[in-house]
């Protein structure tokens, strides 16, 4: 089965064809992802030369500039020199919305949107792809900022309806067995849709349950029956898969953090302890939660990483089942929800280790830095493998490769309880 790209919205590249024929204004493209966004831009602008920027990995002023000049950081004057001497036409900054977190100065984003004027390059076209549509955006950004910026070009991207997810699936056909193919995407995409329309992993689940849906096809009893034992073979694997849909990971207040310091503190009885393996204690964290998130399917993280998650007693333990997916090496997972599962379980100590001991501001930026450098420590030392093409607008994500048993005394040493966190499918051992 060919890989699966999202198609161009047709209506959205009629405006882009339109706008771009008399000017060059910035764009906003606004949509949760695999909506369609950069494959609408390609397509509008086939001869241009692309450099794309990704907002996450380049987490400050000077490492996005420079990325957006594939070249080492730099401040607003070098980045302006370097862009004047390069060729790139079209500048694209994915996860744009993080412009207006604290890791970014207040006025960058208005700054990009006058690159053009700013580098005396009429012929720069400035695309935002944002998750949050443009009249939010506008609203996160200083008032003079948001009244004197460049108006850009909004357009929104709504997720692809059922049929389109079908027909970007079909497009790309196996190489045997076509003419089931159809039927099969347009029961599977029914069965998912309402979890997710993410179009990458809708084609993933579709592609990993085919073979198995064709192998059972032909060795049905009967050809009537062929259908129903088919979809009875798949059935308990389009359940796990169900399960194992990559859905957005939900914020972790503050006030989960402070209260599990408070809890390893006590149990600890305020001693710091120091983490071996020649990991610091914030490195350990970033371990054991590259672990959690390799283990537990992403579904369940709302349940153990945030402020509402439940304390229920778990009926089973489910050990045959996570001893499975340890064999398997766990799940492939994002960046953000590694992240996300860090902030979830380290302490407020480990603020101030990853950065300086001065304001709750200073601690946050300089702590969105140490994070990123702690992945890329932990990658180099196999600790976790990174996946993926290389593409520059894919998501980075990583598969951790360290045991349970190491996993385990990982925790220890933070004072993490690993099996607080760790999901059980409340099966038998």
């Amino acid at each position: 089965m060919g890989t699966v790209h999202p198609p161009p919205r047709q209506a959205h590249l009629a405006q882009l064809r339109l706008h771009l024929r008399t000017s060059s204004p910035p764009l906003f493209l606004s949509g949760a992802s695999s909506t369609g966004k950069y494959a609408t831009l390609l397509a509008a602008l086939p001869t241009a030369s692309f450099l794309c920027a990704d907002c996450v990995q380049s987490h400050s002023d000077r490492l996005l500039f420079g990325a957006l000049t594939q070249s080492t950081p730099c401040d607003l004057p070098d980045f302006l020199a370097r862009l004047n001497a390069a060729s790139t036409s079209v500048l694209v900054l994915r996860r744009a919305e993080r412009l207006t977190t604290l890791a970014f100065s207040p006025h960058v984003a208005a700054v990009l949107l006058a690159l053009p004027a700013l580098a005396a390059r009429p012929d720069l076209h400035i695309v935002f792809l944002s998750r949050a549509p443009w009249p939010v955006f506008r609203r996160a950004l200083p008032p003079a900022d948001a009244a004197a910026c460049a108006r850009p070009l909004a357009l929104f991207f709504a997720p692809y309806g059922l049929a389109e997810v079908v027909d970007a699936i079909v497009a790309a056909p196996p190489p045997t067995d076509r003419a089931l193919h159809r039927g099969f995407v347009a029961t599977v995409v029914d069965a998912l849709y309402p979890s997710t329309n993410d179009l990458p992993e809708l084609a993933a689940v579709c592609a990993a349950l085919f073979p198995k849906y064709v192998a059972a096809w032909h060795a049905a009893s009967t050809r009537a029956r062929a259908p129903a034992e088919a979809f009875n073979a798949v059935n308990p694997l389009l359940a796990a898969a169900l399960r194992d849909l990559y859905r957005e990971s939900h914020g972790v207040s503050r006030e989960t953090v402070l209260e599990r310091g408070k809890r390893r503190r006590e149990m600890e009885g305020g001693e710091q302890r120091k983490a071996t393996y020649g990991l610091s204690r914030a490195s350990v964290t970033m371990v054991v939660a590259a672990y959690l998130a390799a283990c537990n399917p992403p579904a369940t993280d709302v349940r153990y990483f945030t402020a509402e998650r439940t304390r229920r007693a778990r009926k089973g333990r489910g050990g045959a089942s996570v001893a499975k997916r340890r064999r398997r090496g766990g799940r492939a997972f994002p960046l953000e929800r590694l992240l996300a599962i860090y902030e979830a379980i380290r302490d407020v100590d480990e603020l101030l280790e990853a950065g300086d001991k001065g304001t709750a501001g200073n601690v946050s930026a300089a702590v969105s830095t140490a994070t990123l450098v702690q992945v890329n420590t932990l990658v180099k030392l196999h600790y976790l493998s990174r996946e993926g093409s290389g593409d520059p607008i894919s998501e980075p994500r990583f598969r951790c490769n360290v045991a349970h048993a190491q996993a385990l005394d990982f925790s220890r040493l933070v004072g993490i309880e690993l099996d607080q966190f760790v999901h059980h499918d409340g099966t038998a051992a």
